[in-house]
């Protein structure tokens, strides 16, 4: 992948299995809301919009990717540290990712709308870049990412719990999807997305995992299992870092004339699954 067609570290990790993030942002208005008891309607945009007010959150998350293939579990893991700026979709974070096989890579990013900032820690090389990204910052937390693609769903009520000494309410949603590409074989996604509110209604901790059959229907169906896990805190406190300054400028390498790469679902059609 290229200069600027290149994806957050964290989304990078999962990549394939979080193409389904796009299918299931779309799915809200197409499906339409059914309504679960104990769980106002607008519940999700509510927690939404009162965690973006505080402005700026710290974060911890950590991304598993798996496989239910023979002999193989994990295939990849990532964990971060960083800071959002809701208002500015500005994101700072320090990720490590193991994956099976390949050297430990660290890097520290700065994410903003339409410019990715990164420094790959390799040796003593510790050279910021700048680069033009077409990537939505938000897909660097991929629980956030995906909590956002069902803001318009209203959620089940679980009961209470507890981050961090924090009283929370606790709201759980499942989303099973068939994503048709043209061909014989599809892709099937089955998610749940589980969330904490405190009592100012802000997010504390989201559970992302999502099941992937990617070649459903097919005799070698390729079947991922990915678990996202996001925890918020430090509301209104600084960013960790700002935007760098004297970054190495990497230049767009798409062919002139090539069009943007796009981040939202691959499919042409999209189905419900009747449990």
């Amino acid at each position: 992948m290229t200069g600027s067609t290149r994806r957050p570290p964290g989304a990078r990790l999962a990549a394939a299995v979080l193409a389904g993030l796009g299918v299931l942002a779309g799915l809200g208005a197409w499906l339409g809301v059914a309504q679960s008891p104990g769980a106002p309607p607008a519940v999700l945009a509510g927690a939404w919009a009162a965690t973006g007010s505080s402005g700026i959150a710290r974060f911890v998350e950590r991304t598993t990717l798996g496989t239910f293939e023979p002999g193989v579990s994990t295939l990849a893991t990532s964990s971060s540290v960083g800071s959002i700026d809701f208002r500015s979709e500005q994101i700072a974070l320090s990720t490590a990712v193991r994956q099976a096989g390949l050297t430990p890579q660290r890097s520290t990013s700065f994410l903003e709308p339409g410019t990715l900032y990164e420094r790959t820690e390799l040796g003593a090389r510790r050279t910021w870049t700048e680069q033009p990204s077409v990537a939505d910052p938000l897909l660097s937390v991929p629980a956030l990412a995906a909590l956002r693609g069902e803001l318009s769903r209203t959620p089940r009520r679980v009961g209470s719990g507890s981050v961090g000494g924090v009283p929370t309410t606790e709201f759980a949603l499942e989303v099973t999807t068939v994503c048709s590409l043209g061909r014989a074989a599809g892709d099937r996604f089955e998610s749940r997305t589980t969330l904490w509110v405190d009592h100012r209604q802000r997010i504390r901790r989201v559970v992302f995992t999502q099941q992937s059959v990617l070649g459903f229907g097919t005799a070698a169906p390729h079947d991922y299992l990915t678990a996202s896990v996001v925890t918020l805190g430090g509301f209104g406190r600084p960013m960790l870092f700002g935007r760098p300054t004297g970054a190495l400028h990497l230049a767009d390498r798409r062919a002139p004339g090539s069009p943007a790469p796009s981040e939202g679902s691959p499919c042409s059609t999209v189905a419900p699954v009747q449990p």
